[in-house]
């Protein structure tokens, strides 16, 4: 009882509301998914999904602003992002723009995402008003097309921001120079409500153009804000902030209040050839927002890179700014004109080493904690301050308001880490950006706005409002969740040894690591005359691996190939990092070979590569995939079964709850089929329809059994259609992996490669008995397949039954009789020219070889692989996978499988893209990788080990796909 008690402290504990860095959305508005507003506008999608215009879609959105209730969106930008819908959208009830945070969502029949309201009819996402249109599909501006009159009370020219007190509701019409008042907030259904005062023109079918500076003019102004009975305008193009006492009631008022700027008829760098200002406290070039909490007022300087803070409201012409972010101070901006960098960095973050590739100059990270690119908004929700930080891709949260300049930030949004801006649009076929349009992704953020409980965030080039919800914080967004069967993924690299054995030859192994701090360490082995390549492989591998290199573990290996009757063997040196991820890409591995005997011989051996490579991390996850989420005061229970406790006992769950152990798992609003839940882990699937995306956003909801209920914060999951883990047991990595015994009868192959041509004289040799095919028009290396199954098949006396392999073209050949009688059979093939080629076929098309010499290698199939029943060299074994992706049958026809109920068969399937082994660095030839029949999320894939593997405790499995 006093352990239970100490949970629910340690719950408890847990609960405050708080944002984590790079956590994700936990819901967008105005687009289907989160990553649907990456199409290209106009959209070739049907209008259930277009991603630009409509009722619950949005195109360009700059502002965001959240009043008593209400949420209101300035759907345009000038910024370039596409489409600019000249438009503002109103919503009446912001608790119906996206399910609140502690919801229980109910399954939504035909919603991809149920927290992503850009659909047509979905209950949430509907915006009730459109202003500056006629109706919610069109976005014409009278200006933007070159009509005339120029512009109407009604109409709207690239409106960047809104504000409200929720009686007025103030737009900046920036392309139009002017702002707009209404004395009321329109009503439902009011589209296309004319304004009733109009600021900056003296009337609403003039615009002003032109270089008038005084206290009523204003030049493509981008932020508004009204607080107690207060207007402010950010003039942007004058460089100044505009400040009514008291809501302007007739048009073209002027202000009251000035700020920086010296007075209502001055400004600076508004003209070509003007002289820059160096920055002070009491000026600002471009300035974009401005914000107050009711006690400060707040400002983004776009300009000059840097956020202005007043500590009280200003109440004097010129006043200027108690702090300021994003600088070193008050006179500095760190932009460089020339050079078109941000040299603020050097400045204000701590350097980051010496470069050796730069003569060991001292390099500075791009961007910290510190530094501001181009922030477009500041607010605050009297505790916290939150900037938009548009040039870096992020948003900067500070957990208290600043009182000194050039404070850090505490969390950033949108980026894994302070230092990093990785938003790209860059994609290629291997390398695909699974961060485009993501959820934790925030690119060239514009306007902030919150509600007491979100954090709205416009990305426009995005098209959509993200939701950020603060949580408990209980899963780390970098290493939460992962694949529930692989979760650590370990860089490989093979040293090929070569050449003959000389007494006296140095065989050196420089390893160096390049991801921390740059060291390396030499190892060498001394060749003896009575050693072999294989011996120098081994004593090598003991001297790094007894000197517990931190970090890579070396294993010997070798490899053979038979063809044309000659065998050749590669004697290798497996070389495995021992950090798992990116990090293991950054060692490097250098054999060199020289002659110590002092005879100035060359050396006779050589040795090549080692240098590992394909660390990665196992957050990328699959549709289908089954995925293991770590964290803390996940539950005050324990419930359900993990995967590999059950996968060896030959069935798998009737079907698996949504809620489990008073524990819901939502991806993209979907709640998931769970596996098991414990205070610190979850095992869930994923649902199969995430095919239409690259990225998705998770988050928990646990009830408590007192009732208590409580919500994670959001983590981002890449998304690739499939990403492959094998399902393994224990805590020390590298695991071992759940491996079954694949059959109880000898087994060979024959592998058939190439393109069977005219022609062609095949012969397959099982002990005595030969078989032989000549190749005809039309032949395909199937046919030449099927046609020695059936030879062989059809053979009373042959001593083995064969069988097509799932995968590839291969022939598998069992014998007839279980256990190690049946071992030995001898095996060959090959293929030449036959006498009656056709003129000009000169080399067999069709390339026959065999796995190994004879059957061998029967066990028990379906026994555990263990130390006390390993597998061996050659043997068929079974490996148990998730993350595989869609499947097909044998013939190409996509099968369906359905997440949380067992597969039904047909138990002949396999994935769409093809999985291709290594085991102990050398080929494990793959012949089926099927979801099994009876599972849920669960492959099995069946693989013959390499003849040449060595005997080895702890032989590394990879198995792999194309992402």
């Amino acid at each position: 009882m006093k352990h239970f008690a100490l949970l629910l402290l340690a719950l408890s504990m847990a609960s405050a509301q708080v944002f984590v860095n790079n956590q994700a959305a936990r819901a967008v508005i105005g687009q289907s998914t989160f990553t649907a507003g990456d199409v290209p506008y106009p959209s070739t999608l049907p209008d259930l999904y277009n991603p630009g215009i409509g009722q619950w879609q949005l195109g360009g959105a700059a502002g965001v602003t959240y009043y008593n209730g209400m949420l209101f969106v300035a759907d345009s930008n000038n910024i370039g992002a596409t489409p600019s819908n000249n438009r503002v959208l109103i919503y009446y009830n912001s608790s119906q723009v996206a399910p609140p945070a502690n919801a229980s969502i109910p399954v939504e029949l035909g919603i991809l995402c149920p927290v992503c309201t850009g659909v047509y009819g979905y209950q949430y996402g509907k915006a009730g008003t459109v202003l500056g249109q006629t109706d919610f599909v069109g976005n014409t501006s009278a200006i933007a097309l070159g009509y005339i009159p120029a512009t109407t009370a009604s109409e709207l020219f690239t409106p960047t921001q809104v504000a409200t007190d929720g009686t007025h509701l103030a737009v900046a019409d920036s392309q139009n120079n002017r702002v707009l008042i209404w004395n009321h907030i329109p009503p439902p259904g009011d589209n296309n409500a004319p304004a009733d005062v109009v600021l900056g023109s003296t009337s609403f079918t003039t615009v002003v153009y032109g270089n008038i500076v005084n206290s009523s003019s204003l030049l493509g102004p981008q932020g508004v804000w009204i607080q107690n009975g207060k207007l402010y305008v950010a003039d942007t193009r004058h460089h100044r902030i505009m400040v009514w006492n008291s809501i302007p009631t007739t048009n073209n008022a002027p202000a009251d209040l000035v700020i920086g700027q010296p007075n209502f008829t001055t400004t600076t760098e508004q003209f070509i050839g003007q002289a820059p200002v160096k920055p002070a406290a009491n000026n600002m070039l471009n300035p974009v927002s401005v914000t107050s909490d009711g006690t400060r007022l707040f400002v983004a300087d776009l300009g000059q890179n840097r956020v202005l803070i007043w500590n009280t409201i200003p109440t004097q012409m010129d006043q200027p700014a108690d702090v300021e972010l994003g600088e070193p101070d008050m006179i500095t901006n760190g932009y460089d004109p020339v050079t078109q960098a941000y040299i603020t960095n050097t400045l204000v973050c701590q350097n980051s080493g010496q470069d050796p590739n730069q003569n060991n100059t001292v390099v500075y990270p791009a961007q910290c904690a510190k530094t501001l690119q181009l922030p477009r908004y500041a607010l605050s929700d009297g505790t916290r301050l939150y900037v938009a930080d548009g040039g870096s891709d992020r948003v900067l949260i500070w957990n208290t308001i600043p009182t000194v300049n050039d404070a850090p930030a505490d969390i950033v949004l949108g980026q894994p880490d302070m230092l990093s801006d990785v938003i790209s649009d860059d994609s290629g076929f291997f390398t695909p950006n699974l961060g485009e349009g993501a959820p934790n992704t925030t690119r060239t953020p514009t306007g902030l706005a919150w509600d007491g409980t979100n954090l709205y965030v416009a990305t426009p080039y995005d098209r959509r409002i993200m939701v950020f919800t603060p949580g408990t914080g209980n899963i780390d967004p970098s290493t939460g969740v992962n694949n529930a069967a692989s979760l650590k993924v370990f860089a490989l690299g093979v040293v090929t040894f070569g050449g003959t054995i000389t007494a006296g030859d140095q065989v050196q192994l420089v390893i160096e690591n390049n991801f921390d701090t740059n060291t390396e360490t030499t190892y060498a082995y001394t060749v003896s005359a009575s050693d072999t390549l294989v011996t120098v492989a081994q004593n090598l591998a003991n001297i790094i691996n007894n000197n517990n290199d931190p970090y890579v573990i070396v294993r010997p290996g070798s490899t053979s190939v038979t063809s044309g009757g000659t065998t050749v063997v590669t004697v290798t040196l497996l070389v495995i990092a021992r950090q798992s991820g990116v990090n293991g890409n950054n060692i490097t591995v250098t054999p060199t070979v020289t002659n110590t005997s002092g005879s100035g011989a060359n050396p006779t051996l050589t040795a090549s590569g080692g240098t590992p490579s394909g660390g990665g991390s196992a957050d990328t996850v699959a549709p289908g995939s089954l995925i293991e989420i770590d964290g803390s005061y996940l539950s005050d229970q324990t419930a359900g079964t993990l995967p590999d406790q059950y996968i060896l006992a030959g069935s798998g769950p009737n079907g698996l709850p949504t809620d489990l152990g008073g524990v819901e798992v939502y991806v993209d609003g979907n709640r998931l089929p769970i596996y098991y839940v414990s205070p610190t882990k979850i095992v869930a699937q994923l649902p199969y329809k995430l095919s239409n995306t690259n990225a998705s956003s998770l988050y928990v909801r646990t009830v408590l059994e007192d009732g208590t209920v409580y919500v994670s914060t959001a983590v981002g999951l890449p998304i690739a259609q499939q990403n492959p883990g094998i399902f393994a047991t224990g805590t020390q990595e590298p695991r071992q992996a759940v491996a079954v015994h694949g059959s109880s009868y000898a087994t060979a192959s024959i592998l058939i490669d190439g393109i069977t041509t005219v022609g062609d004289l095949i012969t397959v040799t099982i002990d005595d008995r030969v078989y032989t095919y000549t190749a005809i028009a039309d032949d395909t290396n199937t046919q030449v397949e099927n046609a020695f199954i059936q030879m062989i098949n059809a053979n009373p006396n042959e001593r083995v039954t064969a069988a097509p392999a799932g995968q590839f073209t291969r022939i598998r050949l069992f014998a007839k009789v279980a256990g190690p009688a049946g071992e030995g059979i001898a095996v060959a093939a090959t293929s030449t020219i036959s006498a009656t080629s056709p003129t000009g076929n000169t080399v067999s098309g069709v390339t026959m070889n065999v796995t190994r010499a004879d059957l061998c290698c029967a066990n028990v199939e379906g026994a555990p692989v263990t130390l006390d029943n390993p597998a061996e060299a050659g043997e068929t074994i079974k490996i148990f996978a998730t993350g595989l992706g869609a499947i097909q049958d044998l013939t190409g026809i996509q099968l369906t499988a359905t997440e949380g109920v067992p597969y039904n068969g047909p138990a002949l399937n396999q994935p769409l893209q093809s999985v291709s082994s290594l085991a102990g660095g050398l080929t494990a030839n793959t012949y089926s990788a099927s979801l099994k029949p009876g599972f849920i999320g669960i492959y099995e894939v069946v693989l013959e080990l390499n003849a040449s593997l060595p005997t080895d405790l702890q032989t590394q499995l990879t198995i792999a796909q194309y992402i």
